[in-house]
């Protein structure tokens, strides 16, 4: 990852109207968002999933090193994922996600929202810290 150290690597392979993880622990058909057909997940599904788990590890970090009580108490994130056009051919995405401890005043709450956005890797606007490459294949992912 250039000048970041790997923590954990992830991938999944979609083909064929469905994704799965490459050790198998997630395998489901798609459903797309254009024509819904019933069956299966949405791409914005599976970013809202994955954003919230995310946020989720990053707020239960955050309250783990709260001095004002936050220290394991669970955590609850959600997320929304908005799929929309950027004006042109291409897509735009915009997420928004709450964070909230359960049990915990709200100005601790706050604190810990705050810290978890700058944990994980998507908390910054104008971040280097997340790239995403799209190349054609030549049988190695990007990065490798």
């Amino acid at each position: 990852m250039g000048r970041h150290e790997t923590v954990h690597e992830a991938r999944a392979i979609a083909e064929n109207g469905s994704v799965r993880t490459e050790e198998g622990a997630l395998v489901t058909p798609l459903a797309s968002p254009l024509k819904p057909n019933g069956r299966g997940v949405t791409p914005e599904q599976l970013l809202a999933a994955g954003f919230a788990a995310c946020l989720h590890h990053a707020a239960a970090e955050a309250a783990a090193a709260d001095g004002g009580g936050g220290a394991g108490r669970p955590v609850r994130v959600e997320t929304r994922v908005r799929l929309g056009r950027d004006g042109g051919r291409g897509y735009a995405l915009d997420v928004r996600a709450t964070v909230r401890p359960k049990g915990v005043g709200q100005d601790h709450w706050e604190t810990i929202a705050r810290a978890a956005e700058e944990i994980w890797p998507f908390g910054c606007e104008e971040s280097s810290r997340f790239r995403i490459h799209v190349v054609p294949d030549d049988g190695d992912c990007p990065g490798d």
